[in-house]
């Protein structure tokens, strides 16, 4: 085995509570499999975790591990997962704005790259509003004002989304009709 003497003892012990399905042990797990270089092992491991448990800190580090080795694939499927499974509108609103680009906001660490589809983005942002969400109001509004494939420029629309995004922050005095 290739394993250095310390992780033997923690692959044991992790091995028995991932066992018995321990999302932590298989956090465990992918981590000591990580460190030893083991990509394939640890990708299994983040794969099980995963479909145990996909909560953010979980996505997290999935996607750090995935962004270490160059697979932008995953790191897109991890956040949809995130959004969908867990409800997270963080999750939900970074999809919004990979579609609304074309690319991830940090795309030098991502490497997350597709077509814009400004459909694809107004369905994250509407589920991430639906989360309450106040932020996706603007991106929602934006994608209006600007259109694009899927949505049509309808800057009527963005005003009332920007002026309901101004109302529930509480700048009630600007009011934007034109």
């Amino acid at each position: 085995n290739s394993v250095r003497t310390p992780y033997l003892f923690l692959l044991k012990y992790f091995q028995k509570g991932a066992d018995k399905g321990n999302a932590m042990a298989m956090r465990g797990l992918a981590f000591c499999y990580d460190d030893e270089n083991n990509i394939e092992k640890a990708e299994e491991w983040y794969t099980k975790l995963l479909e145990k448990d996909a909560s953010e800190q979980f996505c997290v580090d999935a996607m750090d591990f995935y962004r270490k080795t160059n697979r932008s694939d995953k790191i897109l499927k991890i956040l949809e997962l995130s959004a969908e499974k867990s409800h997270n509108r963080d999750a939900m609103l970074r999809l919004g704005d990979i579609y609304r680009n074309g690319k991830d906001w940090e795309f030098k660490k991502s490497g997350i790259k597709v077509a814009k589809n400004l459909a694809t983005a107004m369905k994250w942002y509407k589920m991430a509003r639906e989360a309450g969400s106040k932020a996706a109001l603007f991106f929602m509004a934006d994608c209006y004002w600007t259109g694009g494939t899927g949505v049509t420029q309808n800057r009527v629309q963005a005003a009332k989304l920007y002026q309901q995004l101004m109302n529930e922050v509480g700048i009630l005095h600007l009011n934007i009709s034109r």
